[in-house]
């Protein structure tokens, strides 16, 4: 056993120990590269993504493949294993949404739709349907855009509510600059597919705006009064 070897073993006691919250964004970084790169010393290289991010691991893992390669010393294994880490997150946290969950309530609603969004660099429109008790039928991505937009496909949703038996309905779309209030263009649209779906006799709840861990709710913002437009 060389000495990178031992670092890592005593790297590995340690954090099953403790666990990450008391680390650094370096360490942490440092730690998953072991998984990526198998032997040798892998500090010097999280410095160096992390500094390419200005020490932002979020950052780093949310960064086009293409764009992390660019950095000496990583190669296609750690480029992949570093965009991994957001969608791993996203699956656990869903897997422990169990079925029949309620959606029923703004909390329930956050712990549901905000791991969708996790790692997500571009806008993504999410329209689920619910039955009559608030129990979700499906979920559909109805468009991906640019950083900054993405197209509301109006007929698309009035389709997926009466060919799933919707009684309810909701749209969700995240926005990756942070900004956590909806736009008028967010507004407008969401009066349109209201207008929309009532028509086929299916209910807008809600209309969500995502965040990172921050969620806006058309709804309890009072734009939608009573899940209305």
């Amino acid at each position: 056993m060389g000495v990178h070897d031992g670092h890592r073993a005593r790297v590995r006691q340690r954090v099953l120990r403790e666990g990450l919250s008391h680390l650094e964004p370096h360490n942490v970084l440092e730690i998953l590269l072991f998984f990526s790169i198998p032997r040798g010393d892998t500090n010097e290289l999280a410095h160096r993504i992390l500094d390419r991010y200005n020490g932002d691991l979020a950052a780093v893992t949310s960064a086009p493949v293409e764009e992390l390669l660019t950095i000496e010393g990583v190669g296609e294994n750690t480029a992949f294993m570093l965009k991994m880490i957001p969608e791993i997150a996203a699956y656990y946290r869903k897997s422990l949404v169990k079925d029949g969950v309620l959606l029923d309530s703004t909390e329930a609603i956050r712990e549901y739709m905000v791991p969708k969004f996790y790692g997500k660099t571009r806008e993504e429109l999410h329209f689920i349907t619910l039955d009559g008790e608030m129990r979700p039928i499906s979920d559909t991505v109805i468009s991906t855009g640019s950083a900054t937009s993405s197209t509301v496909d109006i007929k698309r949703m009035v389709e997926i509510a009466i060919s799933s038996r919707a009684t309810w309905c909701m749209m969700a779309h995240n926005h990756p600059s942070g900004m956590i209030r909806p736009s008028q263009r967010d507004a407008s649209a969401t009066k349109e597919a209201a207008t929309a779906l009532r028509l086929v006799g299916v209910g807008l709840t809600d209309h969500l705006i995502i965040a990172g861990e921050a969620m806006f709710s058309m709804r309890d913002s009072g734009i939608m009064p009573d899940g209305r437009l």
